[in-house]
């Protein structure tokens, strides 16, 4: 359910970069989002002035960043095993969330390549790899999707896999910071 959420995202990003074929990943417009990483030798550095963010349904909480191509993306996702509240989103500031299938559990995925190429965190027991939360912040409520939009911040090391399913090396330093939804319907 997590990938589709992603899949979806990608899938509309990359319809609306059809025309565009710089691969920049920063245009330096001073957007207070973005998602960046470190990984296998390549730094990786979203932002744009268009805000982001998503939601998969009632047990997920997420959002994304892309760089003002359009090209390239990263998100963070959390699913809740119960419906995502507004009392457990904000619940996670300070927490750190482990990739060993335990709730709430954290998904990472970025795409480059135009969106040809998607990397995705994977499931270990190690807690050495996680997703620290630093910020939870609530920012307004979207009247017409009724999702409340918050920023969600952070950090994050992660194992990530192609979307083969192939090792693709660790996601390190990782930093985010978007716009986030959760269904208003669910308080």
């Amino acid at each position: 359910m997590k990938n589709i959420f992603f899949v979806s995202l990608l899938s509309a990003v990359f319809v609306m970069d059809s025309c565009n074929k710089d691969n920049s990943s920063n245009n330096n417009n001073n957007s207070p989002y973005y998602f960046k990483c470190n990984q296998t030798g390549n730094y990786y550095n979203y932002t744009a002035a268009l805000l982001q963010y998503g939601n998969n349904g009632n047990y997920d909480f997420g959002g994304y960043e892309v760089n003002y191509n359009f090209n390239e993306s990263g998100g963070v996702v959390i699913t809740f095993n119960d419906s995502a509240t507004a009392a457990r989103v904000t619940g996670l500031l300070h927490d750190s969330l482990f990739f060993d299938g335990s709730y709430p559990s954290p998904q990472v995925s970025h795409s480059i390549n135009n969106m040809n190429t998607v990397y995705h965190s994977t499931s270990t027991s190690d807690h050495s790899y996680y997703v620290y939360i630093n910020a939870v912040n609530f920012l307004y409520r979207d009247t017409l999707s009724n999702y409340d939009i918050y920023g969600l911040g952070g950090t994050f090391k992660t194992k990530m896999q192609d979307q083969n399913g192939s090792p693709a090396g660790d996601a390190t330093n990782g930093q985010f910071y978007f716009q986030a939804s959760v269904n208003h319907f669910n308080h």
